[in-house]
């Protein structure tokens, strides 16, 4: 008699752990937190595609009533990367179009870009080079103004932005004054291969 009362508590408890089990897997998952670049100033730390890197310095960005932003990141071997975003376009919108960069300064002369073919960009607000077996079309040029550390007064420039067919690659370049060029190369990432750890010296 004992044994079969044994059996039947033996046998409760696993129809109810089967229960649980299912259970839990019938349950919505709560919304993941959605990612705010706009939080990060110097002295954070933010995972970019599981790589550590340190906020240095916040940069902002406006022209004609856009406005964007750019982080100073340092790497744990000391490599300087350069993310940035657009304020007026949520970086969450679209999770398979990323409208977030992951840059790196170059010498300019290693595009091999003549100044004629920029000025000819400008003038049409199209254009295509290679580079490293890639083809890069510009997605537009202009005017900008640069606040470094944010500040109110800036420093205006002239840019042209290219991206690749796929819109993985990205290709930045920036005339300062007459004779100077900066140039940049990277690609775009997700926002779910950004995650902060924290935002400003303190654990968000």
């Amino acid at each position: 008699m004992i044994w079969l009362i044994l059996l039947a508590i033996i046998i409760a408890l696993i129809v109810g752990l089967v229960w649980l089990r299912q259970s839990k897997k019938t349950e919505p998952s709560a919304p993941a937190e959605e990612l705010n670049l706009d939080r990060l100033d110097v002295g954070g730390v933010v995972l970019i595609q599981s790589i550590e890197y340190f906020v240095e310095q916040k940069n902002r960005y406006a022209s004609n009533g856009e406005e964007w932003f750019e982080l100073k990141l340092s790497g744990m071997e000391g490599e300087t990367s350069w993310l940035g975003w657009q304020t007026d376009i949520p970086v969450n919108a679209n999770p398979t179009v990323s409208s977030i960069t992951l840059t790196q300064e170059i010498d300019f002369d290693q595009l091999n870009l003549r100044l004629e073919e920029l000025a000819q960009f400008s003038q049409n607000q199209s254009g295509r080079f290679d580079y490293e077996e890639t083809i890069y079309y510009l997605s537009r040029s202009g005017e900008d103004c640069l606040y470094e550390n944010c500040h109110t007064r800036g420093e205006s420039f002239y840019f042209w932005d290219f991206e690749d067919e796929e819109h993985e690659k990205v290709i930045s370049v920036q005339q300062w004054g007459q004779h100077s060029y900066e140039a940049s190369i990277g690609h775009f990432i997700r926002p779910s291969e950004v995650d902060i750890y924290s935002t400003s010296g303190s654990i968000s």
